[in-house]
Formats: structure tokens, sequence, C-alpha cells
């Protein structure tokens, strides 16, 4: 195991051992603050697993959106015998989805 890396009150390195028998005092403020680091690295990376999942979460709604929106568009295909409103609203429903995908960044 790799030995981490110490520094007396100079900032020269040193070990562990070293740094405990010399400078105490020194040596527990090193190894507190280390400590406090690692423990702000650790929520850093829970805060990240959790916003990574919120993302996957979203990219997945994104995709399931915009399925609906092409299964959408294929239901409200013109035929000969469809010219009501519903048709138009759904027309310009999709006319809208459009250009929402297309302005996307």
């Amino acid at each position: 195991m790799n030995e981490r890396q110490y520094k007396d009150v100079a900032g020269n390195p040193c070990t562990l051992r070293w740094l405990v028998k010399n400078e105490p005092e020194w040596a527990e403020n090193q190894i507190r603050h280390r400590d406090t680091l690692e423990r702000e690295l650790a929520g850093a990376d829970q805060v990240i697993a959790a916003l990574m999942a919120r993302l996957d979460r979203a990219n997945a709604r994104i995709a399931r959106l915009e399925e609906a929106g092409d299964s959408l568009k294929e239901e409200a295909r013109p035929t000969m015998f469809d010219c009501d409103e519903t048709r138009k609203r759904i027309m310009d429903t999709i006319d809208a989805w459009d250009a929402a995908r297309e302005a996307k960044p």
C-alpha cells in the first residue's frame, strides 16, 4: 500500500511517523483536514450519483415523449375522410413538437 504524502509545517514532504514524532499537533491537524476532505469528496460523489440517476430518468422520459410524439404523428396522418378539427389540433401539436425538438440544445 502506498503511504500518503504528508508535509511538515514548512511544507517539506515527510512520513506520518516523522510528523507524529516531531510535530504531533501539526500531524493531528493534517489528519483531521484530510479526513474532512475525504468526507466532502464522498458526499460530492453521492450528489453526482444522484444527479446522474436523475439525468438518466430525464433522458428516458424524453425518449418516451419523443416516441409518443412520433406515434402521434403517424396517428394523425391525413386520410381521405379525415378533415375534422381534432386532426387539425393534433397536426398543430405535432408541428409545435417538431419545432421544440429542433430547438433543443
